[in-house]
């Protein structure tokens, strides 16, 4: 499947604690799969897209594509206007690896799905109860729900997948026309 450039913004702590949310919830299944299966508990199982591991070793890889370019981890240059008095939000281009956004879609939606009684529904539920990390209120005034966890995977997926992708010849367009350092390694961007 190969891999997929992406322009990602630097989202700072909010995709740090996305990050952290959709990471913590998966560890947590993953050691409910892992104890299951010491015990024996044939009964007990996560749907496929969650189980073994993939997921939480897929969002792993994604945050590690991802990290340099999030707030305190953001290496990269400033970006300012065409006429230099405005700072424009960083922005990265990565190269993301497909199968892992699959990976990260399946899991979104594994999670997503009725009933909430299944395994993975008890988890979830047990771990929004529970949890106190960072994005414990990722985007939400309130205490933290089941489809707060669901919704913040889907975004993680959303901010790479669908609009944050580009062709690698879009890029090379847009970089080669329009790019301009400076001697001070700024980038501005125009004519």
């Amino acid at each position: 499947m190969g891999t997929r450039l992406c322009v990602v913004p630097d989202l700072g702590d909010e995709q740090v604690g996305a990050f952290t949310l959709t990471e913590e919830l998966l560890m947590l299944l993953a050691a409910w799969e892992e104890e299951a299966a010491e015990e024996g508990a044939d009964d007990w199982s996560l749907p496929s897209e969650l189980g073994g591991g993939v997921a939480l070793e897929a969002v792993r890889r994604l945050w590690d594509a991802v990290k340099p370019s999030q707030g305190e981890f953001y290496s990269g240059s400033r970006w300012l206007a065409t006429d230099g008095r405005y700072e424009l939000g960083p922005l990265s281009f990565l190269d993301i690896d497909q199968a892992d956004l699959d990976v990260l879609a399946a899991a979104a939606s594994a999670l997503g799905r009725p009933p909430r009684s299944t395994e993975a529904g008890e988890a979830l539920e047990e771990f929004v109860q529970n949890y106190q990390g960072p994005g414990a209120s990722f985007g939400h005034a309130k205490t933290l729900e089941p489809g707060d966890v669901v919704a913040t995977a889907a975004r993680i997926h959303g901010l790479l997948e669908p609009y944050g992708s580009v062709r690698p010849r879009d890029a090379s367009l847009v970089v080669g026309s329009s790019h301009r350092d400076s001697a001070d390694g700024l980038h501005s961007w125009g004519a």
